[in-house]
């Protein structure tokens, strides 16, 4: 299995060593490739396959964020990838619509209340609202039981602690 994991950054704190964490604990029957805006290597992802330079921000032009999501396509394509998982904020809209384009799985990690309060237009208001009430994301996983408590209202969304 190829998982497909997509984030605005990659530097220093808590959601590196999450992705660290898990990437360095798989089988080795699952293969993690990495899509970042932006990377550094202060917490080293050894062997890892890194794409990076990705706009994935709110001021976005529809040209950068049509690249962003047709450069995901490319690398769910070239890589198999047979998952994508992304953490939050502006990530999240170029890898939901790449999933739907290439109709591949999509899982969000919900870490905590600034998971929702990035949004700050109506079009990523209603984009995002429909992906979860949709059957757009699969699966969420949770940092906390508050943030399962928060998916329960999605219908299609399963929401899992990790």
């Amino acid at each position: 299995m190829n998982i497909l994991v997509v984030s605005e950054a990659f530097d220093n704190g808590g959601l590196e060593t999450q992705i660290k964490t898990y990437y360095e604990s798989l089988p080795r029957n699952v293969k993690m490739i990495f899509a970042f805006g932006k990377y550094t290597e202060k917490i080293k992802l050894d062997n890892a396959k890194i794409y990076t330079g990705f706009n994935f921000s709110y001021i976005d032009t529809i040209k950068e964020f049509c690249e962003d999501v047709n450069r995901l396509v490319e690398i769910i394509k070239k890589e198999k990838i047979d998952a994508i998982h992304v953490h939050p904020y502006y990530s999240f809209f170029a890898a939901y619509f790449a999933s739907q384009i290439t109709n591949r799985n999509l899982f969000y990690t919900f870490h905590g209340i600034s998971s929702f309060n990035f949004l700050k237009t109506p079009i990523s208001q209603a984009i995002f609202q429909y992906a979860f009430d949709s059957i757009g994301v699969a699966s969420v996983l949770s940092v906390s039981n508050d943030g399962i408590n928060c998916f329960k209202s999605f219908p299609y969304s399963k929401a899992i602690l990790l």
